[in-house]
């Protein structure tokens, strides 16, 4: 991870723990597939499920497009 805006523990880090396998309904590392999507096609849209960040810290785990 280069940069996250809201998770900045993050940055600079190797995204290959268990709880990034969240992609495409099958447990697929999320980063992965990203790339394996536009590597193939250029462009593209992976779902997966992730927390969204609020002020008062994450929500549970919600349905997420990016």
């Amino acid at each position: 991870m280069l940069m996250h805006p809201t998770l900045p523990s993050l940055n600079g880090t190797i995204l290959n723990d268990e709880q990034f396998n969240c992609a495409l309904g099958r447990k697929e590392n999320l980063f992965a597939a990203m790339r394996d999507i536009t590597a193939r096609y250029g462009q593209g849209y992976v779902d997966y499920l992730w927390p969204k960040p609020t002020r008062s810290g994450l929500t549970e785990i919600k349905p997420k497009l990016s």
